[in-house]
């Protein structure tokens, strides 16, 4: 028997309906479980020790965009975004040809903390 067995639990839960058929339909056009999305939102959760809505509005205009959402990230998410964006003016970033070149840099970085 394999000493890495996953522990799951079931959660049952309510939802509007419209909401799980558009989360479950984007979730298939993405190639992933709706589970994987509720799991995502249920780490952050407990990660940030709290939950942070994005507030929105719908797109003005017909077409394709008509019934689209624009989301706004939260004030949270709007300081990191500054940030990030003022230490690439300082030329504080990094830019890597593969993955593996990045897994490379980030094993050598946390080895000297």
């Amino acid at each position: 028997m394999s000493k890495n067995i996953v522990k799951t639990a079931v959660i049952n839960l309510k939802v509007d309906k419209d909401l799980k058929i558009k989360a479950a339909n984007l979730a298939e056009q993405l190639g992933i479980p709706l589970s994987v999305v509720v799991q995502g939102g249920l780490r952050q959760f407990v990660a940030k020790q709290g939950i942070s809505f994005f507030s929105y509005q719908p797109l003005s205009g017909s077409g394709p965009t008509a019934n689209r959402i624009e989301l706004k990230p939260s004030p949270y998410l709007q300081e990191a975004i500054k940030e990030a964006r003022r230490e690439r003016a300082k030329g504080n970033n990094y830019s890597f040809n593969s993955a593996a070149e990045a897994i490379k840099f980030l094993n050598k970085t946390s080895r000297r903390v």
